[in-house]
């Protein structure tokens, strides 16, 4: 869930090749390459300059607040996961029993799902 930039266009690739599914929620839809150019008065301008598309030239669109909130195919920021799963709570490394995660728990049962 908010996850962004390579990690994003990374998830999206194997997305794109039939190599994987995704669970989870949408991402966060950092996709631009920006370039800040420094002004004479100490300023800057902030350009963007670059957009990752997935292989099949899906954009990335940067998500909005709304977006992130509403986990509904109307959204428009991110990717859609494949199969939509609430997160539970965070827990730190080596904490607490990851199978107890719905998404955990949603991920497993896709993997060892027959083809």
């Amino acid at each position: 869930r908010g996850t962004a930039s390579s990690a994003e266009a990374f998830t999206a690739a194997l997305r794109d090749n039939g190599v994987a599914s995704v669970v989870g929620g949408r991402t966060f839809g950092k996709a631009l390459v920006q370039h800040a150019f420094p002004l004479p008065d100490g300023g800057a301008l902030k350009l963007t300059v670059a957009e990752v598309l997935s292989p099949r030239q899906q954009h990335l669109a940067p998500a909005t607040l709304a977006d992130l909130r509403d986990s509904t195919a109307s959204a428009r920021g991110g990717l859609l996961p494949d199969l939509l799963c609430a997160p539970g709570p965070v827990l730190p490394a080596g904490a607490g029993d990851p199978g107890g995660d719905t998404c955990v728990q949603a991920a497993l049962a896709v993997a060892l799902a027959p083809p």
